[in-house]
C-alpha cells in the first residue's frame, strides 16, 4: 500500500488526479498497481 502511495507521490499531477478520481479510489488503486507493474517491467 505504501509503495503505491509513494509511487503516486512521484508523478506530477498526482494530487489533481486524486481529487478528480477520489470517487473511484478503488479503481485508482488498480490503475496505480498496473502502472507500478509497468514501471517495474520496463
Amino acid at each position: 500500500m505504501s509503495k503505491i502511495v509513494l509511487l503516486l507521490d512521484t508523478y506530477p499531477g498526482a494530487i489533481d488526479l486524486n481529487r478528480k478520481y477520489q470517487r473511484h479510489f478503488f479503481t485508482g488503486l488498480i490503475l496505480a498497481s498496473m502502472l507500478h507493474l509497468a514501471v517495474i517491467g520496463s
